[in-house]
């Protein structure tokens, strides 16, 4: 497993901008105000999440970043009677399936830390990224979201 490294939010930021992760999500990640929302990722967001303890950076095996996340909320709600505490991450974007297996086992520590009993992890809808998430043996929702992109600007309708 590769070791978590300082959490820095320009780093993380670099890291972001140049995966493929970024360009298969348009740039979008989870809303941190809205949970059904979807926005772009900005490094002031991780700036925030840097300072409040919440941003996962991992290192690849040649000493650089390896993948990248910071959770968005951590919400309370009642199911079948029961108090239910879920982290949501807004994102996970990693380099290498070693570095897939690290940043879900950052995040899994993180959710711990916050208490959570159940989580949720925004990865792009691609073979690589599913095939990744499912061999580092984290569980994929029965029902996942799915993201899609539409141009509904007014040069689509004119063509």
């Amino acid at each position: 497993e590769a070791p978590p490294v300082d959490a820095d939010p320009d780093a993380a930021w670099s890291f972001w901008a140049g995966s493929d992760a970024r360009d298969d999500l348009r740039g979008l990640t989870l809303n941190t105000d809205e949970s059904w929302s979807l926005s772009e990722l900005t490094r002031e967001r991780l700036r925030d999440a840097a300072a409040d303890d919440r941003l996962q950076v991992v290192s690849a095996a040649d000493g650089g970043i390896g993948g990248v996340s910071y959770r968005a909320r951590t919400t309370e709600r009642e199911e079948d009677g029961e108090e239910i505490t879920r982290a949501e991450y807004g994102v996970a974007a990693w380099a290498d399936p070693d570095a897939a297996e690290a940043l879900f086992a950052a995040i899994s520590r993180d959710a711990a830390a916050a208490g959570a009993d159940r989580t949720r992890v925004l990865v792009p809808e691609d073979v690589r990224w599913v095939s990744d998430t499912a061999a580092a043996g984290v569980d994929i929702g029965d029902e996942p979201d799915f993201v899609m992109a539409a141009d509904l600007t007014r040069r689509q309708w004119e063509r």
